[in-house]
């Protein structure tokens, strides 16, 4: 004897899930997400249009790259903050970071700042302000 493990497909659409049955499908997966993990897609966003602002402006691949691993960690050292909160004082934070916990060189702290006041200025259209 053949079991037919797909005989569901036959069945009329409008008997297979009720409404309420949907509505719980629905309004499940809305809620399977962690507040880090939706923070973090606001950053995907960012680095998805400064890609697009890099490449409109015709920047090299290399500077492409080097800019995005900056805002990667940026992004990770705010714990990805909601975009729309950060200030120049976050970028100041940043820097200080680097230079004192990761002691790196001024001019990879140069290369960080540029591409931290690009993520500013070209993405979020914001001012870095006089913080630094």
């Amino acid at each position: 004897m053949v079991v037919r493990c797909y005989e569901f497909l036959d069945e009329d659409l409008s008997r297979r899930i009720d409404n309420p049955q949907r509505e719980e499908f629905l309004r499940h997966p809305s809620s399977q997400f962690e507040e880090w993990q939706v923070r973090q897609d606001a950053w995907h966003w960012l680095e998805e249009e400064a890609i697009r602002r890099l490449r409109f402006k015709h920047c090299s691949l290399r500077t492409e790259k080097a800019y995005l691993g900056w805002i990667r960690r940026f992004g990770e050292f705010l714990g990805y903050k909601a975009p729309e909160g950060l200030k120049g004082e976050d970028l100041q934070d940043f820097l200080t970071h680097l230079a004192l916990k990761r002691k790196v060189a001024p001019s990879t702290q140069n290369q960080a700042l540029n591409a931290i006041v690009f993520l500013f200025k070209e993405v979020l259209h914001k001012e870095v302000g006089p913080s630094l």
